[in-house]
């Protein structure tokens, strides 16, 4: 698990901890100054201009959890433009609404395992 000291969401203690529970190590971006496994997901991940919630960066594989507060309105249309150029990079993006997330976690990562 994340150390609670960190500030991390409810969703994202959440996200953190079915990662690490489907076999990936996960850690903070900014504690490491380089990528060093190919099953670790790193938590606020730069990627050109953007921050990524978690990406796996051996696989250009972002996963994005969209929280109510944070990505409805204009925010959407934002993150619909911030994907493009991500994806124009060669990332794989795979965005999870919150109001999904308790019901559909486990749906979700084997998608992203899948990409």
């Amino acid at each position: 698990m994340p150390p609670q000291a960190r500030n991390l969401s409810r969703i994202e203690q959440q996200v953190w901890f079915i990662l690490e529970k489907c076999g990936f190590e996960v850690k903070y971006f900014k504690e490491h100054s380089f990528l060093d496994k190919s099953n670790t997901f790193y938590f606020q991940f730069p990627v050109l201009e953007f921050v990524a919630d978690f990406a796996l960066s051996s696989a250009k594989i972002i996963l994005e959890v969209d929280g109510q507060y944070w990505h409805s309105g204009v925010r959407k249309v934002q993150d619909v433009l911030r994907d493009q150029k991500i994806r124009q990079q060669g990332w794989k993006i795979l965005r999870i609404p919150e109001s999904r997330l308790s019901v559909d976690l486990g749906t979700h990562i084997l998608q992203l395992l899948e990409l």
